[in-house]
């Protein structure tokens, strides 16, 4: 059959030049930008850019934490010292009153013995029994 017999003739010929072919290196350089290399560049730039504010903002909180702990530590140390004024503001605030309260009283008294007015009614009179 020459169909067959051309069909294996062409056969041949693409064998044979596969053949010759495979010996052939070809070597190819591609220049386009690496998209993934990029990619993970700009991710990491990113995420050490986080690091850095990460970091910042670390020392400030320890900073302001350090702040409060010495503050905390102030309260404490005077807080002996704020109770004792309290108490003495507590007691100089009765004895203010006791003392108002007496002097009103001082007052009346003092008016009624320039008046000669005695606070002592006289409801019944004496009698000899």
């Amino acid at each position: 059959a020459p169909p067959v017999k051309a069909l294996d003739a062409s056969i041949r010929a693409m064998q044979a030049q596969v053949a010759g072919e495979s010996n052939t290196v070809q070597s190819s350089e591609n220049r386009a930008p690496n998209t993934l290399e990029i990619h993970l560049q700009r991710v990491l730039l990113d995420e050490s850019s986080n690091n850095l504010a990460l970091r910042t903002q670390l020392v400030q909180q320890q900073k302001h934490l350090a702040n409060l702990e010495g503050q905390r530590k102030q309260a404490l140390e005077i807080e002996p010292e704020l109770a004792r004024l309290a108490r003495e503001l507590s007691a100089t605030e009765r004895n203010y009153a006791l003392y108002v309260d007496n002097l009103e009283k001082s007052r009346i008294d003092r008016e009624l013995d320039n008046s000669q007015i005695s606070n002592i009614a006289v409801i019944e009179e004496a009698t000899l029994n």
